[in-house]
């Protein structure tokens, strides 16, 4: 059975969180190799008390060869560790959160092999008492620091100086993230949980970065700037809200509503559903879901006079209508002081722990990335991304290939059909669906109108490929689904 092994550098930290650290990492991993870069205190003797752990000595400087140091570490391991062992880059300031890490552990060791990295969310703690993490610039984003070993891989063919390199060996590098595996687990970065680490911290960036790169000089200012935090439980005491329009969805429905079976019974979610013009059984298949599972949900049957145009097409009549239904989403979380709501398009299939994921990218209107065909012959019709890089539908090659080749956050200049906002967002009141009507007459879908206001009133708009989502085109897709064709790829 694959091993979970961490693998760290250390140097002085008998005055830090040492002891407390083996004690986190003990719960966590088989096997802990650990390389000592020249301490002067107790760290090795202290390091020495713990059982499982494995201690290497090097003398190669950090500050000017890092990633020559953990080339030495990663050499650390070839005697320890089996192809298909997890290894856990960790420094000594940083802890696994336990409770996230429970919840997983059996899941990532019995991943297919074709995931060869794990994401997790850091947390820069910037208060250590009450566990307060930083949320602007460049801080606290997703990590991918947790991969798969493989017995024959070097590190690296090419060294390079200086401070902050990869600590990924180059085998992982390479695949850009095509065998990432996404988790909410937190790992809680310290280092700046007080103002004194903090100046400590600056003063050492400060001297020691040589690079031009104006991204690490920003980051290592920014470190005593003013900052915003939020509390690291923000996601479990959060309220949520789930919404959807649906209509004549019942050959979709049962299957879109198993997306929430693993979160039926917690109860910081809310449902909030409008029926609008169904001539089929979606009203009574949600009623019934709603009994069955005893969950809080309102159901609002809202009809209008309709102009059919096929599927995912829209006349003026309609798209006011919809606009009105999407405020009713907006209204509602807004008055029931919701702290999160979820608009998600009723033709969706998605992984539930998308909700903990973008609740923890700390963005006020972020979507998850997924590709559709709008047209009934779906087969044959390109997949385009429910996000774009702005105006009515501007997407490029360029940006495609971004979407598909890595996985990230990223600004983008539109989005809809599965996005997350935040009260900071949905309370305020100038921000709606409601036309707008000194635009080019070819921007006319109700998203274009919420994402234009978004940005005028100075809300980023973020996407997110981390997870992946199937769009269920139609139901001629949904039988080929079902029958097994894998047409989609």
């Amino acid at each position: 059975m694959s091993k979970i092994i961490a693998l760290s550098i250390v140097k002085n930290e008998e005055k830090n969180f040492l002891k407390d650290w083996l004690i986190n990492t003990s719960q966590i991993c088989d096997l802990h190799i650990i390389v000592d870069n020249g301490s002067t205190d107790n760290t090795k003797e202290i390091i020495k008390e713990f059982p499982n752990t494995i201690l290497f000595e090097s003398d190669i400087d950090f500050k000017t060869n890092e990633h020559k140091l953990r080339g030495f570490a990663y050499e650390c391991l070839k005697d320890y560790a089996k192809n298909n062992d997890w290894i856990f880059i960790l420094d000594a300031d940083e802890f696994i959160y336990l409770k996230d890490f429970k919840e997983k552990k059996e899941e990532i060791l019995n991943l297919p092999e074709k995931y060869n990295l794990l994401g997790c969310k850091l947390c820069d703690i910037w208060n250590k008492d009450t566990l307060e993490y930083r949320i602007d610039g460049f801080w606290s984003g997703w990590l991918d620091r947790f991969f798969r070993y493989e017995e024959e891989q070097p590190f690296s063919y090419i060294y390079r100086e200086g401070l902050h390199v990869s600590p990924l060996p180059n085998y992982i590098r390479d695949c850009l993230g095509r065998g990432l595996y996404q988790t909410n687990i937190r790992i809680l970065h310290f280092p700046y949980s007080t103002e004194e680490r903090r100046n400590i911290k600056y003063n050492f960036y400060k001297e020691n970065i040589k690079t031009n790169n104006p991204i690490d000089i920003y980051h290592y200012k920014s470190i005593i700037n003013e900052y915003i935090t939020i509390p690291l439980e923000k996601y479990s005491n959060s309220k949520k809200l789930i919404c959807s329009l649906i209509r004549n969805r019942g050959w979709m429905l049962p299957l879109f509503l198993k997306n929430f079976n693993p979160i039926l019974k917690d109860d910081s979610f809310e449902y909030y559903f409008i029926i609008n013009n169904s001539i089929d059984d979606s009203e009574g298949i949600l009623r019934e879901w709603v009994e069955k599972n005893n969950v809080k949900c309102t159901i609002e049957i809202y009809n209008f006079e309709d102009e059919c145009l096929g599927n995912h097409q829209w006349g003026e009549l309609q798209l006011n209508h919809m606009s009105i239904m999407r405020n009713k989403h907006l209204k509602f979380a807004r008055e029931n002081k919701f702290d999160y709501m979820f608009s998600i398009d009723s033709d969706l299939l998605f992984n539930y722990e998308i909700f903990k994921h973008l609740i923890l990218s700390d963005k006020d209107i972020i979507s998850p990335v997924f590709f559709a065909s709008w047209s009934r012959d779906a087969i044959d019709k390109p997949r385009s991304p429910n996000v774009w890089i702005r105006g009515d539908y501007e997407i490029n090659q360029d940006f495609i290939m971004s979407l598909k080749s890595h996985r990230h956050l990223r600004k983008v200049g539109g989005l809809g059909a599965f996005t997350c906002i935040s009260k900071n967002a949905f309370n305020n009141e100038s921000l709606s669906y409601d036309k707008i009507d000194n635009l080019p007459s070819f921007i006319k879908m109700e998203d274009r109108f919420f994402c234009i206001r978004a940005r005028v009133l100075n809300y980023e708009l973020w996407a997110s490929n981390y997870y992946d989502l199937l769009h269920i085109d139609n139901i001629y897709m949904l039988n080929n689904i079902l029958q097994g064709s894998k047409f989609i790829k």
